[in-house]
């Protein structure tokens, strides 16, 4: 950075001015490998975690400097100092001796790196320290504990020897526990489409993105059918792109030439030449295109076979670079590739009609991270099948001609562990997910437009189903006929689905007919969603007539609250199955007539009808008022939190419908 000078001009006359001097300023410049991010046992002395940060007066005039910790957990050595011109400083943060008296939990500060001359180059840091209950037991339900930043990391408590509590029997019936997971990454925000936390999560699987180099540590929280509360903790280590990638960073512009080194001054320009760069060699490698710019390409881009931390994105500033791609097989294709990242790319297919029927925006490859990519116009704008550990998160799929997602692996029979995590798909000719997978989630979605569904979850043998999938958090607008579909693709397909849990998500719909959630599966949980529709119906339970799949089986509708403000009636629930599906603590409310009778084999119990008194439904708050016939009545069941992740108060006293009020 060029010293700074305050250019002081002496007017004169009738002839501009003449520069006779300067007054020389000090400017503070700050340096470091990554923030403090520490972990540790509440009540116990925190492991010694530091990081250091260099401290560079860029200016001409001698700086004063200090640094101030917001928490007084934060220790801070030195915390002032003065520096001459050009000179430098190091400063060292760590976890003092107090953390050890702190409750458990997330504990947030800031660090003021302060100019105190000027206020030139003042800088604000976060500090983070994740501190687990004394009693909190270690697990191993992480996939990966350690990465290169943006790392994905999918938790799973289903598998056997991770160190969680399991049901018993040899199916085990996780949907009869709790989960709650905390990721312990509090400063990760909101989700865009529903504003839940991207920090917590539900259900037997959990997944997070750690976009900022640390140390972390992720708790689970698990509450038994017989309401045994036991935690547990696992530390992650995210480490930093700028160290990881600094022996093979490249640059692509528009402007470049692909003769050059690649470097930031002298840029590749092609497409292409980008991405042979970035899987070249086995070596951890970085290749940013610049913003605002657009590459062009005819041919679809492969990565070759390898393992090495790959990283595509962009830099500078302003829109995402766009990538066209014309080639007839897709965009870019990474299924051979192991732990490779595209963040922040608009990929755009210049002719979806000369690719193939299976063309895909990008083919993922094993651990595969997509982080705020937009893919639009392809065939298929992204594939997930015969892969593991692979994420898209905070990309919009738009206007694909066939499907948002397609995910199929019929090779994978206990693996996949996909995340979708907050998501847009707008538009497909036919679904905007299409997939068959085990322990995978999709959270926090937002399906728009859909040709056949919004979801199509699919089966596959009967002695390998896709199963132990976790539907949490989505908002569905979509108005086809089935929103979400789950089971055999059709009455003549052998396709089994089962151990499903649907969970927290949204419906809003304006169609007639139709249903939101149409299960031909098997022991599926549907609980505390919220239903705002019109004449669709919440949930069919029925088979393909004359399938020879046997009819669904063991299905749970418990602590949902659906709703219709206009018209009626209220359509809750068809159960066209010899057994019996059971609802209870369902809150349902026609405003202006009546609800429809469930039919079928259905259980029903505590299901309320009664005006439940809303906060203000026709805005979509469905919270409860205080006098609310559905506060305190439920029957006693197993779920222990409500559609906001907040606990429910007591099994003998919780609230009928998807809100837990008081909380």
């Amino acid at each position: 950075m060029p010293s700074l000078a305050l250019v002081l001009a002496l007017a004169a006359c009738g002839s501009g001015g003449a520069l006779t001097g300067t007054v020389a300023a000090p400017e503070l410049s700050l340096a470091g490998s990554q923030d403090l991010a520490a972990v540790g046992t509440q009540g116990t002395t925190v492991p010694a975690q530091a990081v250091t940060y260099e401290l560079t007066n860029v200016g001409d005039a001698n700086l004063d400097w200090q640094v101030v910790a917001s928490a007084g957990w934060v220790s801070v050595t030195p915390t002032a100092g003065m520096l001459a011109p050009q000179a430098s400083a190091t400063v060292s943060v760590a976890v003092g001796a107090s953390a050890s008296s702190l409750p458990t939990g997330e504990h947030n500060g800031t660090l003021q790196f302060r100019n105190l001359n000027n206020g030139r180059g003042n800088q604000q840091r976060p500090t983070t320290l994740s501190l687990t209950g004394v009693g909190s037991e270690p697990m191993t339900a992480a996939v990966r504990t350690t990465g290169v930043a943006p790392l994905t990391v999918v938790f799973d408590a289903t598998t056997s020897g991770n160190g969680v509590v399991r049901p018993s029997g040899t199916l085990p019936d996780f949907a009869s526990f709790t989960y709650e997971w905390s990721f312990g990454d509090p400063a990760s925000g909101t989700w865009p489409h529903n504003g839940k936390s991207k920090n917590t999560g539900t259900g037997w699987i959990g997944a997070h993105v750690y976009e900022v180099p640390g140390a972390y540590r992720a708790t689970l929280r698990v509450t038994t059918d017989q309401g045994v509360v036991t935690e547990y903790h696992q530390d992650i280590t995210v480490t930093d792109p700028n160290t990881v990638f600094a022996a093979r960073t490249f640059y692509v512009a528009a402007t470049g030439s692909d003769s050059n080194p690649g470097s930031e001054s002298q840029p590749f320009q092609t497409l292409a030449r980008g991405v042979s760069a970035a899987f070249a060699t086995s070596q951890p490698t970085r290749v940013l295109f610049r913003r605002g710019d657009t590459f062009t390409t005819g041919t679809s881009q492969s990565s070759g076979q390898g393992a090495a931390a790959v990283l595509i994105g962009a830099y500078g500033t302003g829109a995402k670079p766009v990538l066209r791609m014309g080639g007839t097989y897709g965009g870019i294709n990474l299924v051979r590739w192991d732990d490779a990242r595209l963040v922040d790319l608009h990929l755009v297919a210049t002719s979806a009609s000369s690719m193939v029927q299976y063309a895909r925006g990008i083919s993922m490859g094993t651990r595969t991270t997509l982080l705020r990519c937009t893919i639009e116009g392809f065939p298929s704008a992204l594939d997930g099948s015969d892969v593991n550990n692979a994420t898209a998160a905070e990309c919009e799929l738009l206007n694909s001609a066939e499907y948002g997602i397609y995910a199929y692996g019929p090779s994978l029979e206990l693996g996949n562990h996909l995340a979708f995590l907050g998501n847009r798909l707008d538009q497909a000719n036919f679904h905007l997910t299409r997939c068959y997978l085990n322990r995978s989630i999709f959270q926090a979605n937002l399906y728009q437009r859909g040709g056949l569904t919004a979801m199509a979850l699919v089966g596959r043998t009967q002695a390998a189903p896709s199963q132990l999938n976790c539907i949490v958090d989505n908002t569905y607008t979509t108005e086809t006929f089935d929103v979400v579909a789950m089971g055999p693709a059709n009455n003549t397909f052998q396709e089994y689905a089962r151990d499903y849990l649907f969970e927290g998500n949204r419906f809003t719909s304006r169609n007639e007919s139709g249903n939101c959630i149409h299960i031909r599966g098997f022991r599926t949980t549907i609980r505390n969603n919220v239903f705002d529709v019109t004449g669709r119906q919440a949930v069919d339970v029925s088979p393909w007539q004359n399938s020879a799949i046997p009819a669904p089986s063991d299905i749970r509708i418990e602590h949902n609250t659906v709703y219709r403000g206009t018209g009626s009636p209220l359509r809750f629930l068809t159960a066209n199955s010899t057994n019996p599906t059971i609802a209870r603590n369902n809150l349902l409310h026609c405003a202006q007539g009546s609800v429809q009778a469930a039919s079928g084999t259905v259980s029903l119990t505590q299901n309320l009808t009664a005006n439940p008194l809303f906060t203000d439904a026709p805005a979509g708050d469905f919270t409860l008022r205080s006098g609310s016939p559905a506060i305190d009545t439920a029957v006693p069941t197993t779920v222990r939190t409500d559609f906001a992740r907040q606990r429910r108060l007591g099994s003998a006293t919780s609230d009928v419908g998807a809100f837990e009020a008081g909380n």
